[in-house]
């Protein structure tokens, strides 16, 4: 994957030089998908791209958790409180409330 040339503006970019695939470092992340089967497997992408997902899923999550803690620890029980349903949640996890908070 290319990134869109230094020069000029983009739309969303605002001026800036940060993109879309640069921000998620897509071409390191996809290089990650290797399939290992000889012969190939035909869902065998398929098992690599669920897997490493889950793999995602369970670093939020632990994000999540530990901030919680973190905030309980802290004193700060009503932050715990505001934050504790957004672990394993990925519909709360994005909640501009969650990011606010």
């Amino acid at each position: 994957m290319t990134d869109v040339p230094l020069t000029g503006r983009r739309f969303g970019e605002e001026g800036g030089l940060l993109t879309y695939g640069g921000y998620l470092r897509l071409d390191e992340l996809l290089a990650q998908q290797v399939p290992q089967a000889d012969p190939p497997a035909h869902d065998e992408l398929l098992f690599i791209t669920v897997h490493q997902v889950y793999e995602l899923w369970f670093q939020q999550m632990l994000y999540e958790l530990e901030a919680v803690r973190d905030a309980m620890i802290g004193g700060e029980t009503w932050r715990a409180r505001a934050w504790r349903g957004t672990a394993g949640s990925p519909a709360a996890s994005s909640s501009p409330a969650r990011r606010s908070g």
